[in-house]
């Protein structure tokens, strides 16, 4: 048995193995290291494409929604907590917590602004639930190149005015 590591001599390019002995025990070793010349083909970090902030991220973005609603029916002391997003790839993900008082005339919808613009027609939400008064069952659809969320009563007809929460959470399309 040869256990040589020099004979016979390796071709160009390529390298022998080396033996090694732990008493009786004999095992082979090949170096991992390769020469930089001899890889081709692999990208530097300055080659690799800059990827926007959000676009990637395992962590929320924070914004601030706003609700804008229909007729002649207002808004007053709106409060926002927990509103945040992440976008990865075409598809965002959103969740807010919306606590206001809707107040006369009363109005069938209002708009929740979202953190970006939606792509593609009518996209529902997943989930949406407002509390307050008679403000149950709601539906909330994302309109194609807009960047709001409209929020109606799922049986038709006007909203109950007074203190409302919304809470809102879903995902739509942005690419």
């Amino acid at each position: 048995m040869n256990l040589s590591n020099t004979t016979p001599v390796a071709p160009s390019g390529n390298q022998n193995l080396t033996w090694q002995t732990d008493g009786t025990d004999i095992s082979g070793y090949v170096s991992a290291t390769v020469a930089a010349a001899a890889i081709s083909g692999v990208l530097t970090t300055a080659q690799l494409p800059s990827i926007p902030a959000g676009q990637i991220s395992g962590a929320w973005i924070s914004w601030t929604p706003t609700i804008t609603p229909a007729g002649a029916m207002t808004v007053s002391g709106l409060s926002v907590s927990d509103a945040q997003y992440f976008t990865m790839g075409p598809k965002t993900d959103f969740k807010c917590t919306l606590t206001f008082t809707l107040v006369s005339p009363a109005s069938a919808s209002f708009l929740v602004s979202l953190p970006a613009a939606a792509v593609g027609l009518n996209q529902l939400v997943t989930s949406l639930a407002v509390q307050g008064g008679a403000n149950v069952a709601t539906v909330a659809l994302i309109n194609g190149g807009f960047s709001t969320l409209n929020v109606t009563l799922a049986a038709g007809g006007n909203f109950a005015v007074g203190f409302t929460t919304l809470y809102v959470s879903g995902s739509y399309r942005t690419a």
